[in-house]
Protein backbone atom coordinates (compact mmCIF):
# COMPACT_ATOMS: atom_id res chain seq x y z
CA UNK A 1 0.00 0.00 0.00
CA UNK A 2 3.10 2.28 0.98
CA UNK A 3 4.45 1.57 -2.31
CA UNK A 4 1.32 3.06 -4.40
CA UNK A 5 1.31 5.80 -2.57
CA UNK A 6 5.05 6.11 -3.51
CA UNK A 7 4.33 5.35 -7.34
CA UNK A 8 1.32 7.86 -7.34
CA UNK A 9 3.58 10.68 -5.39
CA UNK A 10 6.58 10.13 -8.30
CA UNK A 11 3.63 10.46 -11.06
CA UNK A 12 2.52 13.28 -9.46
CA UNK A 13 5.91 15.30 -9.24
CA UNK A 14 6.74 13.65 -12.91
CA UNK A 15 3.49 15.22 -14.61
CA UNK A 16 4.28 18.90 -12.70
CA UNK A 17 7.62 18.61 -14.00
CA UNK A 18 6.83 17.52 -17.46
CA UNK A 19 4.44 20.09 -18.31
CA UNK A 20 6.27 23.15 -16.79
CA UNK A 21 9.10 22.37 -18.36
CA UNK A 22 7.04 22.13 -21.73
CA UNK A 23 5.15 25.16 -21.47
CA UNK A 24 6.52 27.60 -19.24
CA UNK A 25 9.26 28.24 -21.62
CA UNK A 26 7.21 28.61 -24.68
CA UNK A 27 5.99 32.71 -22.77
CA UNK A 28 9.43 32.95 -24.37
CA UNK A 29 10.51 33.90 -27.60
CA UNK A 30 12.30 31.29 -29.40
CA UNK A 31 13.60 29.45 -32.98
CA UNK A 32 10.76 32.69 -34.15
CA UNK A 33 7.87 31.26 -32.14
CA UNK A 34 5.80 32.17 -29.13
CA UNK A 35 3.19 29.86 -27.99
CA UNK A 36 4.04 27.84 -31.10
CA UNK A 37 2.95 31.04 -33.60
CA UNK A 38 5.53 32.10 -35.76
CA UNK A 39 6.36 35.69 -35.43
CA UNK A 40 8.99 37.90 -36.82
CA UNK A 41 11.19 40.02 -34.20
CA UNK A 42 9.96 43.02 -34.15
CA UNK A 43 6.20 41.90 -32.97
CA UNK A 44 7.68 40.96 -29.55
CA UNK A 45 7.67 44.51 -28.88
CA UNK A 46 3.43 44.81 -29.22
CA UNK A 47 1.94 45.98 -26.15
CA UNK A 48 -0.44 43.05 -26.73
CA UNK A 49 2.32 40.66 -26.79
CA UNK A 50 3.29 41.20 -22.94
CA UNK A 51 0.00 41.19 -22.21
CA UNK A 52 -0.89 37.55 -23.37
CA UNK A 53 2.00 36.72 -21.70
CA UNK A 54 1.64 37.69 -18.31
CA UNK A 55 -2.06 36.20 -18.74
CA UNK A 56 -0.58 32.67 -19.47
CA UNK A 57 2.03 33.16 -16.81
CA UNK A 58 -0.98 34.23 -14.35
CA UNK A 59 -3.24 31.91 -15.42
CA UNK A 60 -0.54 28.36 -15.70
CA UNK A 61 -0.20 29.23 -11.49
CA UNK A 62 -3.55 29.01 -11.11
CA UNK A 63 -4.28 25.81 -12.53
CA UNK A 64 -1.19 24.42 -10.58
CA UNK A 65 -2.46 25.73 -7.27
CA UNK A 66 -5.90 24.11 -8.58
CA UNK A 67 -5.09 21.01 -9.26
CA UNK A 68 -2.90 20.11 -6.23
CA UNK A 69 -5.51 21.70 -4.00
CA UNK A 70 -7.23 18.47 -5.80
CA UNK A 71 -5.38 16.09 -4.20
CA UNK A 72 -7.00 16.51 -0.87
CA UNK A 73 -9.57 14.01 -1.66
CA UNK A 74 -7.65 11.31 -2.66
CA UNK A 75 -5.31 12.05 1.22
CA UNK A 76 -9.53 11.93 2.59
CA UNK A 77 -9.96 8.55 0.90
CA UNK A 78 -6.72 6.50 2.64
CA UNK A 79 -9.01 3.87 4.22
CA UNK A 80 -10.51 3.03 1.02
CA UNK A 81 -7.92 2.17 -1.65
CA UNK A 82 -10.12 1.10 -4.52
CA UNK A 83 -11.76 4.75 -4.41
CA UNK A 84 -8.59 6.36 -3.98
CA UNK A 85 -7.08 4.63 -7.14
CA UNK A 86 -10.17 5.43 -9.21
CA UNK A 87 -10.01 8.73 -7.99
CA UNK A 88 -6.54 9.93 -8.58
CA UNK A 89 -7.12 8.53 -12.48
CA UNK A 90 -10.00 10.67 -12.63
CA UNK A 91 -7.54 13.50 -11.50
CA UNK A 92 -4.30 12.54 -13.76
CA UNK A 93 -7.46 12.96 -16.91
CA UNK A 94 -8.22 16.00 -15.55
CA UNK A 95 -4.83 17.23 -14.87
CA UNK A 96 -4.06 17.26 -18.21
CA UNK A 97 -6.77 18.54 -19.68
CA UNK A 98 -6.63 21.56 -17.43
CA UNK A 99 -2.97 22.30 -17.49
CA UNK A 100 -2.97 22.98 -21.16
CA UNK A 101 -5.87 25.40 -21.02
CA UNK A 102 -3.54 28.28 -20.42
CA UNK A 103 -1.29 27.62 -23.31
CA UNK A 104 -3.90 26.93 -25.30
CA UNK A 105 -5.85 30.26 -24.95
CA UNK A 106 -2.53 31.89 -25.48
CA UNK A 107 -2.18 30.14 -28.74
CA UNK A 108 -5.34 31.59 -29.64
CA UNK A 109 -5.26 34.78 -28.94
CA UNK A 110 -1.15 35.00 -30.48
CA UNK A 111 -2.45 34.04 -33.42
CA UNK A 112 -5.60 36.10 -33.41
CA UNK A 113 -3.29 39.00 -32.81
CA UNK A 114 -0.85 37.66 -35.77
CA UNK A 115 -3.39 37.71 -38.30
CA UNK A 116 -4.81 41.12 -37.34
CA UNK A 117 -1.77 42.83 -36.94
CA UNK A 118 -0.99 40.83 -40.72
CA UNK A 119 2.37 39.03 -39.32
CA UNK A 120 3.26 36.42 -41.32
CA UNK A 121 7.12 34.78 -41.79
CA UNK A 122 8.12 33.31 -44.82
CA UNK A 123 5.10 31.96 -47.32
CA UNK A 124 1.53 31.78 -45.97
CA UNK A 125 1.40 28.18 -46.55
CA UNK A 126 3.86 25.44 -46.01
CA UNK A 127 5.86 24.63 -48.78
CA UNK A 128 6.51 20.48 -49.32
CA UNK A 129 10.55 21.40 -50.52
CA UNK A 130 12.80 18.44 -51.04
CA UNK A 131 16.21 18.29 -51.31
CA UNK A 132 16.82 15.05 -53.17
CA UNK A 133 20.69 14.61 -52.25
CA UNK A 134 19.23 14.70 -48.73
CA UNK A 135 16.73 12.55 -49.40
CA UNK A 136 18.46 9.97 -51.19
CA UNK A 137 21.87 9.58 -48.48
CA UNK A 138 19.63 10.61 -45.29
CA UNK A 139 19.91 7.35 -43.67
CA UNK A 140 23.64 6.34 -44.52
CA UNK A 141 24.77 6.89 -40.75
CA UNK A 142 22.13 5.54 -39.55
CA UNK A 143 22.26 2.08 -37.65
CA UNK A 144 21.40 -1.11 -39.19
CA UNK A 145 17.94 -2.60 -38.20
CA UNK A 146 19.86 -5.95 -37.95
CA UNK A 147 21.10 -4.43 -34.73
CA UNK A 148 17.78 -4.97 -33.13
CA UNK A 149 18.38 -8.89 -33.34
CA UNK A 150 20.17 -8.19 -30.25
CA UNK A 151 17.23 -7.11 -27.64
CA UNK A 152 15.35 -9.69 -29.80
CA UNK A 153 17.73 -12.29 -28.46
CA UNK A 154 17.03 -10.94 -24.74
CA UNK A 155 13.63 -10.63 -24.87
CA UNK A 156 13.35 -14.35 -26.49
CA UNK A 157 15.68 -15.01 -24.01
CA UNK A 158 13.40 -13.42 -20.85
CA UNK A 159 10.69 -15.62 -21.99
CA UNK A 160 12.62 -18.56 -21.81
CA UNK A 161 14.21 -17.94 -18.67
CA UNK A 162 10.25 -18.08 -17.17
CA UNK A 163 9.50 -20.70 -18.79
CA UNK A 164 12.03 -22.83 -17.69
CA UNK A 165 11.91 -21.32 -13.98
CA UNK A 166 15.47 -20.33 -14.16
CA UNK A 167 14.43 -17.78 -11.67
CA UNK A 168 12.95 -19.41 -8.97
CA UNK A 169 8.76 -18.65 -9.22
CA UNK A 170 8.83 -17.33 -11.97
CA UNK A 171 6.86 -19.72 -14.05
CA UNK A 172 4.02 -18.23 -13.30
CA UNK A 173 0.76 -17.92 -15.45
CA UNK A 174 0.43 -14.56 -13.99
CA UNK A 175 4.44 -14.01 -14.71
CA UNK A 176 4.79 -15.46 -18.14
CA UNK A 177 2.69 -12.32 -20.35
CA UNK A 178 5.40 -10.23 -18.42
CA UNK A 179 8.15 -11.99 -19.74
CA UNK A 180 6.66 -11.48 -22.89
CA UNK A 181 6.74 -7.88 -22.64
CA UNK A 182 10.51 -7.23 -23.36
CA UNK A 183 9.88 -9.25 -26.45
CA UNK A 184 6.79 -6.72 -27.21
CA UNK A 185 8.60 -3.61 -26.38
CA UNK A 186 11.81 -4.55 -28.67
CA UNK A 187 8.96 -5.25 -31.48
CA UNK A 188 7.24 -1.63 -30.99
CA UNK A 189 10.95 -0.59 -31.17
CA UNK A 190 11.72 -2.00 -33.95
CA UNK A 191 8.52 -0.42 -35.66
CA UNK A 192 8.90 3.10 -34.40
CA UNK A 193 13.13 2.46 -35.83
CA UNK A 194 11.38 1.71 -39.78
CA UNK A 195 8.69 4.28 -39.53
CA UNK A 196 11.45 7.14 -38.81
CA UNK A 197 13.88 5.92 -40.94
CA UNK A 198 10.96 6.13 -43.92
CA UNK A 199 10.42 9.66 -42.90
CA UNK A 200 11.07 12.30 -45.47
CA UNK A 201 14.23 14.33 -45.38
CA UNK A 202 13.80 17.90 -43.80
CA UNK A 203 14.76 21.18 -45.30
CA UNK A 204 15.97 23.01 -43.29
CA UNK A 205 18.33 25.60 -45.51
CA UNK A 206 19.28 26.08 -48.74
CA UNK A 207 22.61 24.74 -48.41
CA UNK A 208 22.27 21.06 -49.10
CA UNK A 209 25.32 20.28 -47.50
CA UNK A 210 23.87 21.34 -44.66
CA UNK A 211 20.30 19.45 -45.31
CA UNK A 212 22.50 16.49 -45.76
CA UNK A 213 24.35 16.95 -42.05
CA UNK A 214 21.35 17.51 -39.87
CA UNK A 215 19.05 14.80 -41.26
CA UNK A 216 22.05 12.07 -41.20
CA UNK A 217 23.04 13.40 -37.18
CA UNK A 218 19.34 13.43 -36.04
CA UNK A 219 18.67 9.69 -38.07
CA UNK A 220 21.63 8.37 -36.46
CA UNK A 221 21.07 9.80 -33.19
CA UNK A 222 17.35 8.59 -33.35
CA UNK A 223 18.58 4.71 -34.59
CA UNK A 224 20.76 4.91 -31.48
CA UNK A 225 18.04 5.95 -29.33
CA UNK A 226 15.19 2.81 -30.61
CA UNK A 227 17.95 0.56 -30.34
CA UNK A 228 19.49 1.54 -26.44
CA UNK A 229 15.49 1.78 -25.22
CA UNK A 230 14.46 -1.74 -26.62
CA UNK A 231 18.08 -3.01 -24.81
CA UNK A 232 17.09 -0.65 -21.87
CA UNK A 233 13.51 -1.98 -21.21
CA UNK A 234 14.29 -6.04 -22.01
CA UNK A 235 16.47 -4.65 -18.72
CA UNK A 236 13.80 -3.32 -16.53
CA UNK A 237 11.30 -6.45 -17.58
CA UNK A 238 14.03 -8.48 -16.07
CA UNK A 239 13.94 -6.23 -12.95
CA UNK A 240 10.14 -6.68 -12.80
CA UNK A 241 10.56 -10.57 -12.60
CA UNK A 242 12.60 -10.66 -9.86
CA UNK A 243 10.54 -8.35 -8.01
CA UNK A 244 7.01 -10.36 -8.33
CA UNK A 245 9.10 -13.61 -8.39
CA UNK A 246 10.71 -14.05 -5.46
CA UNK A 247 9.14 -14.94 -2.13
CA UNK A 248 10.98 -12.87 0.45
CA UNK A 249 9.01 -10.02 0.58
CA UNK A 250 12.17 -7.72 1.74
CA UNK A 251 14.32 -8.76 -1.20
CA UNK A 252 11.22 -8.10 -3.53
CA UNK A 253 10.55 -4.49 -2.38
CA UNK A 254 14.65 -3.43 -3.39
CA UNK A 255 13.79 -5.18 -7.02
CA UNK A 256 10.81 -3.29 -7.08
CA UNK A 257 12.04 0.11 -6.28
CA UNK A 258 15.13 -0.89 -8.22
CA UNK A 259 12.82 -1.41 -11.72
CA UNK A 260 10.91 2.36 -10.58
CA UNK A 261 14.29 4.06 -10.24
CA UNK A 262 15.20 2.25 -14.03
CA UNK A 263 12.15 3.65 -15.13
CA UNK A 264 13.45 7.07 -15.35
CA UNK A 265 16.57 5.79 -17.29
CA UNK A 266 14.60 5.74 -20.32
CA UNK A 267 13.01 8.78 -19.74
CA UNK A 268 16.12 10.75 -19.67
CA UNK A 269 17.70 9.01 -22.81
CA UNK A 270 14.74 10.08 -25.14
CA UNK A 271 14.74 13.58 -23.40
CA UNK A 272 18.62 13.75 -24.01
CA UNK A 273 18.76 12.20 -27.45
CA UNK A 274 15.72 14.99 -28.47
CA UNK A 275 17.35 17.83 -26.74
CA UNK A 276 21.03 17.27 -28.72
CA UNK A 277 19.05 16.60 -32.04
CA UNK A 278 17.87 20.17 -31.41
CA UNK A 279 20.42 21.92 -29.99
CA UNK A 280 22.80 21.00 -33.26
CA UNK A 281 20.10 22.17 -35.30
CA UNK A 282 19.98 25.56 -34.13
CA UNK A 283 23.56 25.94 -33.85
CA UNK A 284 24.13 24.75 -37.15
CA UNK A 285 21.08 27.14 -39.17
CA UNK A 286 22.35 30.06 -36.53
CA UNK A 287 25.76 29.92 -38.11
CA UNK A 288 24.48 28.58 -41.74
CA UNK A 289 22.05 31.74 -42.12
CA UNK A 290 20.27 30.34 -45.21
CA UNK A 291 17.40 28.32 -42.50
CA UNK A 292 13.77 27.91 -44.71
CA UNK A 293 11.45 28.97 -43.32
CA UNK A 294 7.27 28.76 -43.67
CA UNK A 295 4.51 29.82 -42.14
CA UNK A 296 2.55 27.03 -41.34
CA UNK A 297 0.41 27.55 -38.23
CA UNK A 298 -2.91 27.02 -39.65
CA UNK A 299 -1.61 23.18 -39.94
CA UNK A 300 -1.15 23.18 -35.78
CA UNK A 301 -4.09 22.99 -34.18
CA UNK A 302 -4.09 24.23 -30.44
CA UNK A 303 -0.04 24.98 -31.30
CA UNK A 304 0.29 20.89 -31.06
CA UNK A 305 -1.78 18.95 -32.93
CA UNK A 306 -0.83 18.42 -36.62
CA UNK A 307 -3.27 18.16 -39.71
CA UNK A 308 -1.98 18.80 -43.06
CA UNK A 309 -3.84 17.08 -45.91
CA UNK A 310 -0.56 18.30 -48.21
CA UNK A 311 2.39 16.45 -46.03
CA UNK A 312 1.90 12.26 -46.29
CA UNK A 313 4.18 11.90 -43.29
CA UNK A 314 2.72 10.23 -41.43
CA UNK A 315 4.75 11.36 -38.15
CA UNK A 316 6.37 14.61 -38.11
CA UNK A 317 9.04 16.71 -35.27
CA UNK A 318 7.05 18.75 -32.35
CA UNK A 319 6.44 22.40 -32.71
CA UNK A 320 7.77 22.46 -29.15
CA UNK A 321 9.13 19.92 -26.50
CA UNK A 322 10.81 16.92 -27.65
CA UNK A 323 9.77 14.02 -29.75
CA UNK A 324 7.22 13.30 -32.59
CA UNK A 325 3.44 13.79 -33.10
CA UNK A 326 1.38 12.03 -35.45
CA UNK A 327 -0.43 14.07 -39.01
CA UNK A 328 -3.71 13.80 -38.16
CA UNK A 329 -4.64 14.31 -41.97
CA UNK A 330 -2.87 11.11 -43.06
CA UNK A 331 -4.93 7.79 -42.61
CA UNK A 332 -2.25 5.60 -40.67
CA UNK A 333 -1.64 9.16 -38.73
CA UNK A 334 -5.44 9.23 -37.58
CA UNK A 335 -5.65 5.90 -36.83
CA UNK A 336 -2.70 5.55 -34.83
CA UNK A 337 -3.51 8.94 -32.53
CA UNK A 338 -7.12 7.84 -31.91
CA UNK A 339 -5.65 4.44 -31.08
CA UNK A 340 -3.29 5.77 -28.88
CA UNK A 341 -6.04 7.74 -26.97
CA UNK A 342 -8.80 4.87 -27.15
CA UNK A 343 -5.96 2.52 -25.64
CA UNK A 344 -5.11 5.15 -22.55
CA UNK A 345 -9.18 5.71 -21.69
CA UNK A 346 -9.44 1.88 -22.11
CA UNK A 347 -6.73 1.10 -19.51
CA UNK A 348 -7.72 3.72 -17.53
CA UNK A 349 -10.79 2.66 -16.75
CA UNK A 350 -10.39 -0.99 -16.72
CA UNK A 351 -8.09 -0.12 -13.47
CA UNK A 352 -11.09 2.33 -12.60
CA UNK A 353 -13.61 -0.94 -12.84
CA UNK A 354 -11.32 -3.74 -11.19
CA UNK A 355 -10.74 -1.47 -8.15
CA UNK A 356 -14.72 -0.43 -7.78
CA UNK A 357 -15.20 -4.35 -7.86
CA UNK A 358 -12.66 -4.95 -5.34
CA UNK A 359 -14.27 -2.32 -2.73
CA UNK A 360 -17.98 -3.64 -3.37
CA UNK A 361 -17.64 -7.15 -4.38
CA UNK A 362 -16.17 -10.28 -1.57
CA UNK A 363 -15.05 -13.39 -2.60
CA UNK A 364 -17.22 -16.46 -1.78
CA UNK A 365 -17.09 -19.94 -1.18
CA UNK A 366 -19.50 -22.75 -2.64
CA UNK A 367 -19.31 -26.47 -1.75
CA UNK A 368 -21.28 -27.63 -5.08
CA UNK A 369 -22.97 -31.17 -4.99
CA UNK A 370 -20.52 -32.94 -7.09
CA UNK A 371 -17.99 -32.63 -4.18
CA UNK A 372 -16.14 -29.18 -5.87
CA UNK A 373 -15.65 -25.96 -4.55
CA UNK A 374 -16.32 -23.20 -6.33
CA UNK A 375 -14.22 -19.34 -4.97
CA UNK A 376 -15.60 -16.99 -7.35
CA UNK A 377 -14.49 -13.55 -6.97
CA UNK A 378 -13.78 -11.28 -10.29
CA UNK A 379 -10.33 -11.93 -12.83
CA UNK A 380 -9.00 -14.59 -9.73
CA UNK A 381 -12.18 -17.28 -9.46
CA UNK A 382 -10.52 -20.94 -8.77
CA UNK A 383 -12.19 -24.35 -7.94
CA UNK A 384 -10.97 -27.66 -6.82
CA UNK A 385 -12.25 -31.33 -6.17
CA UNK A 386 -12.90 -32.23 -2.84
CA UNK A 387 -10.95 -35.12 -3.17
CA UNK A 388 -7.51 -33.40 -3.60
CA UNK A 389 -7.70 -31.73 -0.26
CA UNK A 390 -4.93 -32.61 1.09
CA UNK A 391 -4.98 -30.93 4.51
CA UNK A 392 -7.68 -28.05 5.84
CA UNK A 393 -7.02 -26.29 9.04
CA UNK A 394 -7.80 -23.43 10.64
CA UNK A 395 -5.57 -20.85 11.38
CA UNK A 396 -4.86 -17.80 12.94
CA UNK A 397 -2.06 -16.27 10.53
CA UNK A 398 -1.14 -16.42 7.11
CA UNK A 399 2.94 -16.17 6.26
CA UNK A 400 4.52 -13.30 4.86
CA UNK A 401 4.88 -13.53 1.03
CA UNK A 402 4.95 -11.63 -2.22
CA UNK A 403 2.12 -10.85 -5.14
CA UNK A 404 2.77 -12.45 -8.27
CA UNK A 405 -1.06 -10.63 -9.42
CA UNK A 406 -4.41 -9.31 -7.52
CA UNK A 407 -4.82 -7.17 -4.96
CA UNK A 408 -2.49 -6.32 -1.46
CA UNK A 409 -4.09 -3.20 0.32
CA UNK A 410 -4.18 -2.56 3.84
CA UNK A 411 -7.22 -4.36 4.34
CA UNK A 412 -7.74 -7.12 1.38
CA UNK A 413 -5.23 -10.02 -0.09
CA UNK A 414 -6.95 -11.61 -3.43
CA UNK A 415 -4.73 -13.27 -5.65
CA UNK A 416 -1.97 -15.50 -6.70
CA UNK A 417 0.65 -15.08 -3.71
CA UNK A 418 4.00 -16.68 -3.40
CA UNK A 419 4.30 -17.57 0.40
CA UNK A 420 7.18 -18.21 2.43
CA UNK A 421 7.59 -21.94 3.49
CA UNK A 422 4.26 -22.66 1.37
CA UNK A 423 5.04 -21.57 -1.86
CA UNK A 424 2.14 -20.80 -4.64
CA UNK A 425 -1.14 -20.09 -2.97
CA UNK A 426 -4.31 -18.34 -3.77
CA UNK A 427 -5.36 -15.58 -0.58
CA UNK A 428 -9.02 -14.88 -0.70
CA UNK A 429 -8.62 -13.10 3.10
CA UNK A 430 -9.65 -9.85 5.39
CA UNK A 431 -6.30 -9.02 6.61
CA UNK A 432 -6.03 -8.67 10.44
CA UNK A 433 -8.84 -10.85 10.70
CA UNK A 434 -8.36 -14.72 11.95
CA UNK A 435 -9.02 -16.97 11.47
CA UNK A 436 -8.23 -18.21 8.09
CA UNK A 437 -9.50 -21.42 6.50
CA UNK A 438 -6.36 -23.21 4.95
CA UNK A 439 -6.56 -25.55 2.35
CA UNK A 440 -3.44 -27.86 1.20
CA UNK A 441 -4.21 -29.21 -2.56
CA UNK A 442 -1.21 -30.86 -4.34
CA UNK A 443 0.22 -27.65 -5.98
CA UNK A 444 -0.75 -24.82 -3.68
CA UNK A 445 -2.13 -23.28 -1.05
CA UNK A 446 -5.61 -21.96 -0.62
CA UNK A 447 -6.56 -19.34 2.31
CA UNK A 448 -9.69 -18.00 2.48
CA UNK A 449 -12.00 -16.03 5.20
CA UNK A 450 -15.36 -14.56 5.87
CA UNK A 451 -15.35 -10.70 7.24
CA UNK A 452 -16.74 -12.29 10.56
CA UNK A 453 -15.32 -15.16 12.77
CA UNK A 454 -18.68 -17.22 13.15
CA UNK A 455 -18.81 -16.74 9.55
CA UNK A 456 -15.65 -18.07 8.98
CA UNK A 457 -15.96 -21.14 11.58
CA UNK A 458 -19.30 -22.19 10.29
CA UNK A 459 -17.69 -22.50 6.52
CA UNK A 460 -14.95 -24.03 7.78
CA UNK A 461 -17.41 -26.76 9.56
CA UNK A 462 -19.51 -27.48 6.11
CA UNK A 463 -15.70 -27.65 4.52
CA UNK A 464 -14.45 -30.32 6.74
CA UNK A 465 -17.75 -32.67 6.97
CA UNK A 466 -17.74 -32.57 2.92
CA UNK A 467 -14.12 -33.65 3.15
CA UNK A 468 -14.33 -36.40 5.88
CA UNK A 469 -17.23 -37.32 4.10
CA UNK A 470 -15.09 -38.00 0.96
CA UNK A 471 -12.55 -39.44 2.72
Amino acid sequence: MIGLHIVFAITVLILYSAFLMVYIPQASYRSGMLFAVKLPPDAMGHPEIKSVQDRFRKETRQVSLWTAAALLPYVLLFPWMGFQVVYFMAWMAGFTIVMVRPFQEAFRRTLELKRREDWFVGPRKRVMQVDLRAARRKNERSLSPWLFLIPLSLGAGLILVAGLELIPGSRDSALLPLASMGLILTLVMLGLALMFRRMKAEVYSADSEVNLLLNQARRRSLSWMWLLLAILENGHVLLLLLAFSGSNEGLQTVWFYSSLAFALVPTLLIYRTFRSIRKLEEDVLTSDGGAVYSDDDEYWANGFTYHNPQDSRIMVPKRFGIGATFNTATPVGKSLYWGALGLAGAVMLSVCALMLISEFVSPSMEIAEQRRVHISYPMYSMSFNVVDVQELTLVDGIPSGSKRSGEATDKVLRGSFSLDGLGKSNLYVYKNNPPYIRVKLKERFVFFNERDRVSTEELFRQLQSVVVNQK
